[in-house]
């Protein structure tokens, strides 16, 4: 029965996620970028698949390089920006020069310059010269020269310099995308996706563009600017989101195959890889033939197989070989990712014995058994409330039964390296007797300063201990709250899978460098000794706690006698060197003589006809 129980709420919550989603149809149109294979396969800057295949895409920053410069005779002659390789330079049709009436009649004579463009400045020059209008179909010898220029050395710099200027403009997406992703963090969370396998369809009115695989995938930014994708610590999964919105029939039963033939390929040394065509090929042929009638595997088309373009959309399905990566706001995918595989792995168990307590706990009914002390007779109407220690607050057990503080039986070592009361030590013990414990609290009341305690607790016992949070801020403030030598074992995830692995390695280092440095017979000596220290001031707070017990019964049986100004006196006596147990005794002894309390006092008061004499 937990089991079916647990199943649909799994199912539920999985539901719960699906809804209200937008399926994307058409990836290029309705994603925040999209880059295709195309775009970057033989582009200057670029290579994919290094690092033993750890590093997917690795884009360097690439700078622009000028156009050569051509020769000063062409100076002034000259429009538009050479340093654009889609647009070479062009010489004007004329030029406006200044000129000397000897060098205005040499070219008036070598028919290079006509009298009617020639004129007056506006201005009087004082060195006589005149305004000459230079026209370049005079001079073809010249334009002649500006040809040889563009053809021997701007068109062969242009040649070269567009390719980079794509994989400038290229490294500018990607780079505003990764810094758009740092900086938004878990406000705007936006992931990157890499898409394995493109379909294509022009259904009617509706364009089908999109990944049949997706593995998230995380950026970096390295010293020199380098641009990194890898593929996340996340497994990868199936994608036939559009097939489903579509009702496609069967796509259900493509999605389940074709995740099993995934989760096969992943489970092998090499895994998923976008440049190992055996490790996905079988999956995207599945599709194309199983999802419509006419459906094709574009490879087995293609005559050029180092062709990585997308063809154009048509009434037939065709799935492609090639890749894409895209940019999109996080989804709850992951989660439903992980919901699946938790109710298939609900469906493989046996019987109900087979699930987990905390799990079991999870879908358990109420009980009305008693788990500690008297507790709530639920079969009685006039219910009697367990009587509660002032301070302490009730704590939500496994069987989702309340459990007073007060009830929670005491345990005797507690690895608290922070400040602690009554109210964690319950929640430890509630937590060893229960499945599952809920501790409730408004802010500011120490949950976090509880949770750092409790994980200090259980490393020390030789446990692990998964925290998990709603938000990225909540977690930090867990790490910080351990003690600096806890704190270099937490390893953290709530960045990115980069920096949770240089957590673990440097945790990895600290623990390997302290095994090395060990001095068994030392180390053993110090245990022993420390041990010794801690087990003698147990021993000297028993007694300490054992006497102040036996003073506050004096003082209860001492105050039905008529000493109601103990604690007065006590504080009247302070410095003078009288204990309490002094001043306990000398009541007791007035009280057995029937005579004046004497402490070296003067005359106070009267107790039951006694006179208290006090000198202070």
């Amino acid at each position: 029965m937990e089991r079916k129980y647990l199943l649909g709420a799994l199912e539920y919550t999985e539901k719960l996620l699906s809804l209200g989603e937008k399926t994307v149809l058409d990836i290029q149109a309705n994603s925040i970028a999209c880059f295709l294979e195309s775009d970057f396969v033989g582009k200057e800057g670029v290579s994919v698949n290094t690092d033993n295949g750890d590093v997917w895409l690795r884009m360097k920053r690439l700078r622009e390089t000028t156009a050569p410069k051509s020769h000063p005779m062409f100076d002034g002659w000259v429009s538009g920006a050479s340093n654009n390789p889609e647009k070479p330079p062009q010489l004007n049709s004329e030029r406006l020069v200044r000129l000397s009436k000897e060098e205005i009649s040499e070219l008036i004579a070598a028919d290079r310059l006509s009298g009617d463009d020639v004129m007056k400045p506006l201005k009087d020059d004082a060195t006589g010269k005149l305004d000459a209008l230079l026209r370049l179909s005079s001079f073809p010898e010249f334009e002649s020269s500006w040809q040889n220029y563009l053809s021997t050395h701007w068109n062969k710099w242009a040649e070269l310099e567009r390719p980079r200027r794509h994989s400038i403009a290229l490294y500018s997406k990607l780079y505003q995308l990764h810094q758009r992703i740092v900086s938004l963090g878990e406000d705007n969370p936006i992931e990157l996706v890499w898409g394995i396998g493109v379909a294509l369809w022009q259904r009617e009115t509706v364009r089908v563009c999109s990944h049949i695989i997706e593995q998230p995938v995380e950026s970096d930014l390295e010293v020199d600017g380098t641009i990194v994708l890898r593929p996340r610590a996340v497994s990868p999964s199936i994608n036939l989101k559009p097939f489903h919105a579509l009702e496609i029939e069967g796509s259900e039963a493509v999605h389940k195959e074709t995740s099993s033939i995934l989760a096969q390929v992943s489970e092998t040394e090499s895994g998923l890889t976008p440049f190992e065509p055996a490790t996905f090929h079988r999956i995207l042929q599945t599709c194309a033939s199983r999802l419509a009638a006419k459906g094709r595997f574009y490879p087995d088309d293609k005559k050029d197989p180092s062709d990585r373009t997308l063809p154009t959309a048509g009434p037939d399905l065709v799935i492609t070989d090639t890749w894409l990566i895209f940019a999109r706001t996080r989804t709850a995918d992951i989660r439903r990712d992980d919901l699946k595989r938790l109710i298939q792995k609900v469906e493989d168990l046996k019987s109900d014995v087979d699930i987990p307590g905390a799990s079991r706990a999870f879908v358990r009914p109420p009980s009305n058994k008693t788990q500690y002390g008297k507790g709530i007779d639920l079969g009685n109407t006039d219910l009697e409330l367990p009587e509660l220690e002032s301070g302490h607050g009730n704590f939500t057990g496994g069987n989702g039964q309340s459990i007073p503080a007060s009830n929670i039986p005491k345990s005797s070592t507690f690895f608290f390296p922070l400040p602690y009361n009554d109210e964690q030590i319950s929640v430890v013990k509630a937590l060893e007797e229960n499945d599952g414990v809920v501790v409730q609290g408004p802010p500011g009341t120490g949950k976090t300063h509880t949770i750092a305690n409790i994980i200090s607790h259980y490393l020390a016992l030789g446990r692990s201990v998964l925290v998990t949070a709603k938000t990225a801020e909540a977690l930090t403030a867990v790490q910080e709250k351990l003690p600096e030598g806890i704190r270099n074992l937490a390893i953290s995830v709530i960045h990115n899978d980069r920096e949770g692995a240089r957590q673990l390695e440097t945790a990895m280092k600290m623990l390997s460098n302290e095994a090395k440095q060990i001095d068994i017979t030392k180390t053993e000596a110090e245990r022993r000794e420390k041990q010794k220290r801690i087990a003698d001031t147990i021993r000297r707070l028993e007694t300490i706690t054992n006497e102040l017990k036996g003073q506050d019964q004096r003082r209860r049986l001492l105050a039905n006698e008529g000493f109601s100004e103990i604690d007065r006196w006590h504080t009247q006596l302070r410095g003078t060197g009288v204990k309490v147990d002094d001043l306990l005794d000398a009541c007791a002894g007035a009280i057995a003589a029937q005579k004046p309390l004497r402490l070296k006092c003067k005359p106070e008061i009267d107790s039951k006809g006694l006179r208290m004499e006090m000198w202070y």
